[in-house]
């Protein structure tokens, strides 16, 4: 059985349009939050990742499909699966619940790549190992 992780999120103020209504960027912003947590949790961390300047894991793609509006005030779980692995990149889904209501999911996928040559490059086995952790699909 895979862990999957879900973090719990309120929606404020500065995350809505003049509606009211979450602006559909934000709704990547907040899935990236819920990313970088979830891997933290697992024992990535992405921000000495970066510091240490030898790799990095940019998006190549990123989904995002919008079920039902959430608002102000809105109570989310996020929750978090990894739904491939592959030998260079991996893909991420992210989905946003009021309640039982499944509101929004977040598919962003991210490549390897050297920092030097900015060239893709394989997975490091620990990021590999953390990534399986999320996920039921084989390696």
């Amino acid at each position: 059985m895979r862990f999957m992780p879900t973090i719990n999120r309120r929606i404020l103020l500065d995350d809505c349009d003049a509606a009211g209504v979450v602006f559909g960027p934000r709704i990547v912003a907040l899935a990236h939050h819920a990313y970088e947590e979830s891997l933290a949790a697992v024992g990535v961390d992405l921000a000495a990742l970066i510091r240490a300047g030898e790799l990095a894991l940019p998006y190549v793609h990123l989904d995002c499909e919008f079920r039902a509006p959430l608002r102000h005030g809105d109570e989310l779980r996020l929750a978090v699966t990894c739904e491939k692995i592959g030998t260079t990149s991996f893909t991420m889904a992210i989905e946003f619940f009021r309640a039982a209501e499944s509101c929004a999911k977040v598919r962003q996928t991210h490549v390897a790549i050297a920092c030097a040559t900015r060239a893709k490059t394989e997975l490091p086995a620990t990021i590999r190992a953390a990534l399986t952790i999320f996920t039921d699909c084989p390696v």
